[in-house]
């Protein structure tokens, strides 16, 4: 939220007959400080209705409303988060409604949630510019989630590259001489004759690495 700034000079509603005095323009020196600071205190009272802008006088006004242990001695931000955790403190209906939650935590798209109810787990998905808020992110979402369900964090980055493929063709030629079953041992005139079979086969192999 951005801050309310107003330049207070009280000499602007003078009526014209008396602006023109030096009695009214003292005057005038005199009173705008002073409007200033009001109007600093006018602004912080109202910054600190909400939570993201609290200090710490808000959040000790918060943390008496809510009925919470004082953190006086701990971090402001540490504060926020006991405050949030609190008024969230009611487990949401959907994961919709939990989105909104995480968006008006942590900004929009900053922590988007996704459920595997089949394995009782929860997924937050940080954008890789906040990664650093992965545990803040979790801390936040535990307070709230059913407690059956497991937190888990990752950082997806959708990335286009090109995909290529290799591949090689081996052949192979394989000789096998085998016997025959069906030998015929005919022995003419005391000679011995043999007879035999030749197979050839091609195998070819295919392999993509």
């Amino acid at each position: 939220m951005d801050k309310i700034v107003r330049d207070v000079r009280v000499e602007r509603y003078y009526p014209s007959v008396v602006a023109p005095s030096d009695e009214f323009k003292t005057l005038a020196g005199i009173e705008n400080p002073e409007y200033k600071v009001l109007w600093e205190h006018l602004w912080r009272r109202f910054a600190n209705t909400f939570v993201y802008e609290i200090d710490e006088v808000g959040a000790a006004r918060w943390e008496d409303v809510l009925r919470m242990i004082r953190g006086d001695n701990l971090p402001l931000e540490t504060r926020r988060q006991r405050i949030l955790a609190r008024i969230n403190a009611m487990t949401p209906y959907s994961i919709r409604a939990f989105r909104s939650m995480l968006d008006a935590m942590f900004g929009a798209g900053v922590a988007l949630p996704s459920e595997v109810f089949a394995k009782y787990e929860l997924w937050l998905d940080i954008a890789r510019a906040h990664i650093f808020r992965a545990n803040e992110a979790r801390r936040f979402a535990r307070v709230i989630v059913p407690a059956n369900l497991t937190v888990n964090i990752s950082s997806m980055v959708a990335v286009t590259e090109n995909l290529y493929f290799a591949g090689y063709v081996a052949r192979k030629k394989i000789t096998v001489i085998d016997s025959g079953g069906d030998i015929s041992y005919n022995v003419p005139g005391a000679q011995l004759g043999f007879a035999g079979m030749v197979k050839r086969t091609k195998h070819i192999v295919i392999r993509s690495e």
